[in-house]
């Protein structure tokens, strides 16, 4: 899967995992698209909002310093706060 390069900066790669930090401006927009097994940590308090590859659409409020975990998916995300958000994502391989 590929993703969204203007936000996302890889931290560190191996043959297992891939850290990255994504950092989405207010109102700002990714394109679509996705990240294997993940688990995403945000760093700041973020109200996003996903839309998946069928149209469906999901508004989340992150709070710094939790953790989720998702299977693989594909997805566009909108900053919907007025602040800029930063995100650290593991992202398992295989």
């Amino acid at each position: 899967m590929q993703v969204a390069g203007d936000f996302h900066k890889v931290i560190v790669e191996n043959d297992t995992v891939r850290v990255l930090e994504f950092r989405d401006a207010p109102g700002s927009k990714t394109a679509v698209h996705g990240h294997p097994n993940v688990m995403a940590s945000a760093v700041t308090e973020y109200k996003v909002q996903f839309d998946d590859s069928n149209g469906e659409s999901l508004d989340l409020e992150l709070i710094a310093g939790r953790v989720m975990a998702t299977p693989p998916f594909e997805h566009a995300i909108t900053n919907m706060g007025d602040t800029e958000a930063v995100v650290i994502l593991i992202e398992i391989k295989g």
